[in-house]
Formats: structure tokens, C-alpha cells, sequence
């Protein structure tokens, strides 16, 4: 269940990456791409620690994830299996809930990087075949052990379980049922976060725009990664303004116009609970068209999976989670937006096993 009364604004409600810190890595990556000789050096890398995960260092990756694949897999060695270790130590992160540069997010920080993070390496897994059984068997290993800290959390306390462990598990489910869009070539992930190239606007005569001369009129000096945020408050229909007028969303429904922002058609990605990315055209089609472009679990992988949604699906299992959600959702935290998991937990666990109905061959069916 969701709870929009948890969802309050403190200002505009952005997407990951979306800080002015974390466009202007995005920006840095996405020019560092385009040069064929970038040294390794100045790859968008930034060290996690002992695996503390805050705001930046999530923009940090997902910039990271752009450079990544827009270089058509640029320093792949390295980047990669600097991903690969980030994902495995996502059962013991340390997570860091800090909104000082930044404004308050529906879905918790942990969901978020997690979904991204999965994101990335899966559109990777589809464009690299000697590195899809590496990505897709970490995937399934850290998986099983955030299932396995779900259900034995040890001296994890319950405030940590649900605000950080399970989020984590279930943008990692959400992440991978997605696939690679055929539609433009572009990596799935990459259009998550677009370019926002402005439109040439039809010039008026020297007249007439004197008559309608305004800030906008003069020689653009904002730096690029700046145009977003100026754009969002300047426009009256934006989500920006909206949320700054009512300051909630409650009485708003999940239609998708409720929830496109001003910097990208995907914001409610990182926003609605249980969002999944809907594909314009069937997969079925899409496969015919486009060899190699989606994931096909083996056979052990599938059975790893099945055994995951298994014990996780358990009824006790899913009544001590919504015990401890209804705990936690009393405390008012504003990052926080969940009222019990059963409902999104089996939501999300449904659409994957629809992603592998759609996506894997007929033959594994008959072995399991």
C-alpha cells in the first residue's frame, strides 16, 4: 500500500541525478564519451568507501552507467567490475539519507540506487555476451541475499530492514525486468536520463519581440545543467510549481500525467512505488527483430529465482514484513512511503515472472 501523506514536498520532487551535483556529472559523462582517446583518469569514478551510499555517490554511479554505455562500453574491465563489487555489497551497505543538496524523493534512497545500479550492469549483460553470465549470476547471488536478510535480519534492526533492505529488493526485481528499447538503439538506461536538448523556438521579428522582451530574451549564460531546474520553476504546469502549491499528493491519482516532471518522461521511475517501465511494443515482436537484446536465465538461474519468490511469498513471512512496515510508517519519516510491502512485493515478483514467460525460451518450462 502507498502512502501519499508521507510523500510531502520540500520542494521540487526529482528523479536521481537530478540534483545540480548530479547533472552536471551526467553532463561531464556524457561529453567524456564522445572523445575516442579519454584517458582512465578522467572517467566519472567516484570510491564508495566501505560501501556508504549517499545522494552523490548514487549520482555518481548513475553518471558512471552513462559514460559507461554511451562510450559503447569504454574501459569495460575496469567499470564493470567496479559495478559488479558495488552490487555485491549491497546486503551490507551503509546507507546515507542525506537531503541537504537535494529535495525529498518518494521511494527511499536505497530503492532507487539499487534500481539503477541493476539498470546498468542489465543493459551491459545485453551488449557484452562474455559478460552477461558474470552480471546476470551476481545479480542472482545478491538477490538471494537480500531475500535471506529479509527473512534472518540478525542484528539488523527493524528501522534499517524496511527503510533500506527491502527497498533495495525490490528495485532490484523492478530492474530487471527491463529490457533493451530497439525503438532508437539508445540503452535503456541512458534514455532514463535524457540529454534535454532544447528545441529551436521560431525567431520573431525584431518588433514584436520587443514587445514581448523578458529574462528568457537575453544570450543564455546558465550552464547547461542548470537549464532543468530553471526551466521546472519558470513553467506554471510543471510538477515543480504544482508541488510547491499543494505541498502533497494527496488526491492525486497514478495516471501517467501525474507523474511526468520537467526533466524526463521516465521521472516516475523513481517515484511511483512498484513503477515498472512499459515497453511501446511487445517483446515477442522486439525478439523477432532484434537478436541478442534481452536476458535468457539458464536453467539453474531460473531455479534460483523460483526458489527466491518462494520463501519471500510465504505468508508469515509477508505478515512479519507488514508488521514491521506499519511499525516504521508511524514515525512519519518523509522518506518512507510504504504502509505494508505484501501488496508491492508480490506485485513486483508477478511482473517478472510475466518479463520471463515473454522473454525465455519454451524449453526451460518443460524442465522445471
Amino acid at each position: 500500500m502507498y502512502d501519499y501523506e508521507a510523500a510531502e514536498f520540500a520542494g521540487n520532487m526529482v528523479k536521481p541525478g537530478s540534483s545540480v551535483f548530479g547533472n552536471s556529472l551526467i553532463f561531464l559523462a556524457r561529453s567524456l564519451a564522445k572523445i575516442d582517446d579519454t584517458p582512465w583518469e578522467k572517467a566519472p569514478l567516484m570510491h564508495p568507501g566501505s560501501y556508504i551510499v549517499d545522494s552523490r555517490r548514487s549520482d555518481a554511479v548513475i553518471a558512471l552507467g552513462i559514460f559507461l554505455l554511451e562510450s559503447e562500453l569504454k574501459f569495460k574491465e575496469k567499470i564493470v567490475q567496479y559495478l559488479l563489487n558495488l552490487l555485491k555489497g549491497l546486503p551490507s551497505a551503509c546507507w546515507l539519507d542525506d537531503n541537504s543538496h537535494s529535495t525529498v524523493q518518494c521511494l527511499p534512497l536505497s530503492e532507487n540506487f539499487t534500481f539503477c545500479l541493476t539498470a546498468i550492469l542489465s543493459d551491459v549483460a545485453v551488449r557484452d555476451e562474455d559478460l552477461k553470465d558474470q552480471i546476470v549470476h551476481a545479480q542472482m547471488e545478491v538477490l538471494q541475499a537480500l531475500a535471506m536478510t529479509c527473512q534472518q535480519p540478525g542484528d539488523i534492526t527493524e528501522e534499517i530492514l524496511c527503510r533500506h533492505v527491502i527497498p533495495a529488493f525490490i528495485g532490484m526485481i523492478r530492474a530487471m525486468c527491463l529490457t533493451q528499447d530497439s525503438e532508437n538503439g539508445v540503452p535503456l538506461f541512458c534514455s532514463f536520463f535524457p540529454s534535454g536538448t532544447l528545441k529551436p523556438k521560431k525567431q520573431e521579428s525584431s518588433i514584436d519581440s520587443m514587445d514581448h522582451l523578458t529574462y528568457n530574451s537575453f544570450r543564455p549564460i546558465i550552464y547547461p545543467a542548470m537549464v532543468p531546474h530553471i526551466k521546472a520553476l519558470s513553467d506554471p504546469s510543471s510538477s515543480a510549481q504544482f508541488c510547491l502549491k499543494n505541498h502533497s499528493l494527496e488526491n492525486v491519482d497514478n495516471s501517467e500525467n501525474s507523474v511526468i516532471s520537467s526533466d524526463g518522461q521516465f521521472a516516475y521511475l523513481f517515484q511511483v512505488v512498484g513503477a515498472i517501465y512499459k515497453h511501446k511494443e511487445s517483446i515477442e515482436k522486439e525478439k523477432k527483430e532484434t537478436e541478442g537484446s534481452f536476458i535468457e536465465l539458464s536453467l539453474h538461474q531460473l531455479q534460483s529465482f523460483l526458489s527466491v519468490a518462494r520463501s519471500m511469498l510465504q505468508e508469515k513471512v509477508l505478515q512479519s514484513l507488514d508488521d514491521m512496515a506499519s511499525k516504521i510508517s508511524h514515525l512519519g519519516l518523509r522518506d518512507f512511503p510504504y504502509k505494508s510491502f505484501c501488496e508491492i512485493i508480490s506485485f513486483v515478483f508477478i511482473t517478472y515472472f510475466n518479463h520471463l514467460i515473454e522473454v525465455q525460451s519454451g524449453e526451460f518450462y518443460m524442465k522445471l
